[in-house]
């Protein structure tokens, strides 16, 4: 294949982040009008239902023109008799054996931690996602000749535990609990990277605020807004506890500025300077949408209704991304207001 080709495999790159971070790459190389700035871009998906990632990154970048378009293919063959960048979606890994390494390896898989509730079995499935990918992942790296220079793997804000009021930065000792120890799992199989020479970096993300590529409320937002549309929002529990968050533009910044400075390495806060208490955010969503935010949502029915899981409603860190700005890192959407009235305006 082309040498000038620049090669980045993601997992979990059908989902709300990963099409993003799809979209910034691709129009980033695209939205010039020639298929040809800085060499061809061919972007590698691992996923369970290739011929459905076909179908999505079709429509997603259906309002280019073909000349400029990604090819968007299950077949190696074709992608390489091809000019044009593309989307290789795929359901193994060996699929990659023919092709140029990767130069760089995002892993975002991991099953939806609030989809369900956490019985035991729900809770296996969790780990495994995450963990079992992220060592399968490693296992084939270490069978390649050429190994990417960086590997940036997803951990979550939730690898502090809940913290009540204590301030936390980079460095803080967690509290024990699933989260925690399941990140934690997580994250040293995604750091088994770096005795292969790959440089890992590791954002502990917050979560996340924004539409999908196709304009659809995502993340937490997508359940949150609904009852306050119609006027039935509130705090949750007594609304003392803390919530990072952050705007999925700046998360898709920072991942893809890690791909190119060597500085980012290892665990780092993924998370906007401006955390509030659950009652503050519910009320600056409300002045957003133009709507009352003063019914509460009682603690002991979340707890009722979800059982365990219900600790992600109800409990908090109090969180600053330090690391991230002591390397001179910017976000676009600092502070809740900005980010709210960008998401929903």
């Amino acid at each position: 294949m082309n040498d000038a080709l620049t090669h980045v495999l993601l997992t979990g790159g059908t989902g709300f982040v990963g099409t993003h971070l799809i979209d910034r790459l691709l129009r980033g190389k695209t939205g010039s009008g020639t298929s040809s700035e800085g060499g061809r871009l061919l972007v590698s998906v691992l996923t369970r239902n290739p011929d459905d990632a076909v179908k999505q990154f079709t429509r997603q970048f259906s309002d280019l023109d073909v000349s400029i378009s990604p090819l968007v293919t299950t077949d190696v063959r074709s992608l390489a008799a091809s000019q044009r960048h593309g989307i290789l979606c795929i359901d193994r890994l060996d699929q990659l054996s023919d092709l140029a390494a990767p130069e760089a390896v995002i892993n975002l898989a991991g099953a939806g931690i609030a989809d369900k509730r956490w019985s035991d079995s729900r809770k296996q499935v969790l780990r495994d996602s995450r963990i079992h990918t992220t060592e399968q992942l490693i296992g084939w790296l270490t069978t390649r000749d050429t190994r990417p220079r960086v590997l940036v793997s997803a951990s979550a804000v939730g690898f502090y535990g809940a913290q009540g009021d204590r301030p936390v930065t980079d460095d803080t000792a967690p509290h024990p609990e699933f989260q925690h120890e399941m990140c934690a799992d997580w994250e040293q199989a995604a750091l088994q990277a770096e005795k292969l020479g790959i440089r890992v970096f590791i954002p502990r993300i917050a979560p996340v605020l924004g539409r999908s590529t196709r304009g659809k409320l995502e993340g937490f937002l997508k359940r949150l807004v609904p009852p306050f549309r119609f006027g039935l929002g509130g705090p949750i529990g007594d609304g003392q506890h803390w919530m990072p968050w952050i705007h999925v533009s700046d998360l898709c910044k920072l991942i893809l500025t890690a791909l190119e400075d060597e500085r980012f390495s290892g665990p780092m806060l993924a998370c906007a300077p401006d955390t509030r208490r659950n009652a503050d955010f519910a009320k600056t969503l409300g002045a957003t949408l133009h709507r009352p935010a003063i019914l509460p949502l009682p603690a002991f029915a979340l707890k009722l209704g979800f059982g365990e899981m219900s600790r992600l409603l109800l409990t908090g860190q109090q969180a600053t991304p330090k690391a991230v700005e002591a390397l001179g890192f910017e976000f676009d959407y600092p502070t809740l207001d900005k980010a709210l009235k960008a998401v929903l305006d």
